[in-house]
């Protein structure tokens, strides 16, 4: 367990210290000042503000926004499984099956970063009109009641008054951030099988060629169909009643899921030829 650790150690250190780390940050960025780029004003002139923890519900759950955060997300981890020099001295060391468990532990520890990051930016946003209290806001509210949030500053962003009565808005947060974990950390592993089967990173350009094509057929008539079966739709604190079977059943898919995929990684992991990739 100590060596898997350091394997991840290592491989996220390698993550930060690279330009295209700094390039998912700036499109990050980028999507959340194109979501909510008129709310701030907004805000100002009706002397209103948001829950801190409302922007990142609405970001992780409103089908385009989600889109662009896992888009940021494979440009960071695009290339995953992480190979770089010296690879060799590292299986002199360690075992394939112990280097493949550090790689799926360093996509998950990077979406648990990105996660806290994304929610941070939020945050900064809407500075100083942020409220900490556990209570929704009166504008997250009218925007519910309006059911889409354009004529509020909103773009794309369609709020559902489902949310609103799932909890308290510190519990979605939690409920909210769990989901994405293991929704980020699902494409990531996914990215990590098809990256192996490719020998290139064309499996990130499928993931994400996928994740449009998804976006594409819930914006027409195909709609409730893809609802049923997109793995983006179980992981909805916005539009699914929160509740202990609905929390279970997101967590045991995505582990369940997770699990198969890193014995598919391991599987052809175990036969390629390293040093010739």
């Amino acid at each position: 367990m100590g060596e898997t650790l350091a394997l991840t150690s290592n491989s996220l250190r390698r993550l930060f210290g690279r330009p295209r780390f700094y390039a998912a940050l700036l499109l990050t960025v980028g999507s959340l000042f194109m979501l909510y780029g008129k709310v701030p004003a907004y805000l100002r002139e009706h002397d209103l503000a948001v829950q801190a923890a409302e922007p990142f519900l609405l970001a992780v759950s409103c089908r385009l926004s989600q889109l662009l955060l896992v888009l940021s997300f494979l440009l960071l981890l695009g290339d995953a499984p992480f190979f770089h020099e010296g690879m060799e001295i590292v299986f002199v060391r360690t075992n394939k099956r112990r280097w493949m468990a550090a790689q799926v532990l360093t996509v998950f520890a990077m979406t648990a970063l990105w996660l806290f990051f994304a929610f941070a930016v939020n945050v900064l946003i809407f500075l100083p009109r942020v409220s900490f209290a556990n209570a929704w806001s009166f504008y997250l509210k009218i925007a519910a009641r309006l059911g889409y949030g354009a004529e509020m500053g909103l773009r794309g962003v369609d709020v559902d008054p489902r949310m609103l009565q799932n909890g308290t808005p510190w519990v979605l947060f939690a409920v909210g951030y769990l989901y994405s974990l293991l929704l980020f950390g699902y494409c990531g592993v996914w990215a990590i099988l098809l990256n192996l089967w490719t020998k290139r990173s064309y499996g990130s350009l499928l993931l994400v060629s996928f994740c449009a094509f998804r976006l594409a057929l819930a914006s027409l008539f195909f709609s409730p169909a893809v609802e049923r079966i997109s793995p983006m739709n179980l992981a909805d604190v916005k539009a699914r009643s929160l509740a202990l079977g609905t929390v279970a059943d997101t967590v045991l898919f995505f582990t369940i899921q997770t699990v198969l995929l890193w014995f598919l990684s391991r599987q052809r992991l175990r036969q390629l030829d390293l040093l010739g990739r």
